[in-house]
């Protein structure tokens, strides 16, 4: 959506401005995690917030909590309650989460989180990739004013990253939205991790040949 908005002082903003300057003042509508996040390390976190005049303003940010972190983020600004359920629906159809049978998708297929935890998923993603001075996706400059400043008012939880305390590179992690090239994360891995203290691997390489399901191990 491209809707603009003005300020206390009149002047119109866009909703990249309107984001960075007033997101903060708008209480909270909801935070969403996709369902299995703790196994699959790439949860696809929602956290929206409620304008005024009924409408919301939502956040979209997909992590990596082996080794990138915030590898996609993107927002939709001052939708109807009911587009911004169609969207998050949507959202879920175009994972790998959603069933093959439409009929099979749950009525509601994100799970509902509180706030601190939604803040810790994607700080621990960031501040982790952070460590191998690997940066977030470009329009996290935005997005990130959607959460609450990252301070000591919020409640620090432990969330797992990397892989067996090592960071992982997973290739296919690397989506079409990403700016950066698999020869670029590892040069930063070997500059900060240093050889030999990460992995790089495929995610053809998590399926077992002889059954072809994924292992979680």
């Amino acid at each position: 959506m491209t809707r603009k908005s003005k300020s206390s002082k009149g002047e119109q903003m866009n909703p990249d401005q309107y984001i960075q300057k007033r997101a903060r003042q708008l209480p909270l509508f909801e935070c969403l995690v996709s369902p299995g996040w703790e196994v699959d390390r790439q949860p696809a976190v929602i956290v929206s917030r409620k304008h005024t005049n009924g409408n919301i303003t939502a956040c979209l940010y997909v992590v990596d909590l082996l080794c990138l972190g915030v590898i996609f983020t993107t927002h939709v600004f001052n939708v109807s309650e009911e587009e911004y359920k169609e969207l998050v629906l949507k959202i879920f159809e175009d994972s790998e989460q959603a069933p093959s049978n439409p009929d099979d998708i749950p009525a509601e297929p994100f799970e509902r989180i509180p706030y601190n935890l939604a803040h810790n998923i994607i700080y621990a993603g960031y501040e982790y990739a952070a460590d191998f001075d690997i940066p977030p996706h470009k329009d996290f400059r935005v997005t990130k004013y959607m959460l609450e400043e990252d301070n000591e008012e919020i409640a620090l939880m432990d969330i797992d990253c990397g892989h067996n305390g090592k960071p992982l590179f997973v290739t296919e992690n690397l989506t079409e939205y990403s700016a950066f090239k698999p020869e670029f994360i590892i040069k930063k891995l070997n500059q900060h991790a240093g050889e030999g203290n990460y992995e790089v691997i495929s995610s053809l390489d998590l399926m077992d040949p002889e059954d072809d399901e994924f292992d979680e191990d």
